[in-house]
Order: structure tokens, then C-alpha cells, then sequence
């Protein structure tokens, strides 16, 4: 008997997990929006000048700030957390075609929506608050420092 006690203890593990993730998914599931609640509209994406890509997140009301974001490396992606906002676009994913943009994958859990930015590689990104909408803008890192680099001349020959 005692060759199945580790993985009967195993599985019972396994299923105690498997029982706590669908309460707190449920959980999330029947927690209403604040009164106070904001929505992503649209989002959309354009070429600037420069290289540069500009995200426009539209929402229904003015943001109180800016959204809580990090960065993944591998695969290259940006992801911005919106407190108190529901998705109103009616999908999940927004496709784009623009430069190392590849797509956008919008996400409601509870009262909280995270937009995850696909990328094809890694660019340095920029937000701000305009009106209703937040502004992120991409670009290739160290593309803001980028100068034309003069020539440089290791043995310069000189007259005799």
C-alpha cells in the first residue's frame, strides 16, 4: 500500500490546486465594476515620423493616471494594467500591421483590463495621457539618441 501513497498525496495535491484556481476565477468572475468604472473603446496604431509607432488606447473617460506597465523580453512584449476598466471592444485581440507591431491582446479579469503590446522585437516605449485616450508610442532602443556619428580617423597622415 504504501507504493501508492505518493501519488495518490500527488494527485490530491494536484486537484486541491486545480479547485482553488476555478474559485478565484469565479471569484473574479462575479465581482462587479465600480460605479466609477472606466472602458477601452478602440485601439488603434499609426506611423510617426522617425520610425516611430503610436499606439492610441481610447477610453471612455480620462484615465486618473498612468497605467501600471512592465516589459518581457522574450517573447518581446509590453503589458499596461487599467484599474477599474472594462473591455468594451468586444474581442481580445487587435491585429496590426505596423512595423514590429504584430498585435495587441486586450484581457478583462474582474475590474481590471491589461492590454499585452505583441512585438516582433524589443522597442523602448514612451505613454502619455491626451484627453480620453493614452498615447504609447514605440520606437527602436536608442533610436532617441541616434546621431549621425562623424568620421573618425585612427592614423592620420601627416605632411612630412
Amino acid at each position: 500500500m504504501r507504493q501508492f501513497s505518493k501519488p495518490i498525496r500527488g494527485m490530491i495535491q494536484l486537484i486541491v490546486i486545480v479547485l482553488s484556481v476555478c474559485a478565484v476565477g469565479a471569484y473574479a468572475q462575479e465581482v462587479p465594476l465600480p460605479a466609477e468604472s472606466n472602458s477601452i473603446q478602440s485601439i488603434s496604431a499609426g506611423n510617426e515620423a522617425g520610425g516611430k509607432i503610436v499606439i492610441t488606447v481610447s477610453l471612455k473617460a480620462p484615465p486618473e493616471k498612468l497605467p501600471l506597465a512592465f516589459a518581457i523580453n522574450s517573447p518581446p512584449r509590453i503589458a499596461f494594467d487599467f484599474p477599474n476598466t472594462e473591455n468594451a471592444l468586444g474581442k481580445s485581440i487587435q491585429e496590426f500591421g505596423e512595423g514590429d507591431l504584430r498585435s495587441a491582446n486586450i484581457v478583462q479579469a474582474g475590474n481590471r483590463t491589461r492590454v499585452v503590446i505583441n512585438l516582433s522585437q524589443m522597442l523602448s516605449y514612451d505613454t502619455r495621457i491626451e484627453g480620453s485616450n493614452l498615447l504609447i508610442t514605440l520606437q527602436k532602443k536608442g533610436a532617441e539618441d541616434a546621431r549621425p556619428a562623424s568620421a573618425t580617423h585612427f592614423a592620420d597622415a601627416k605632411p612630412g
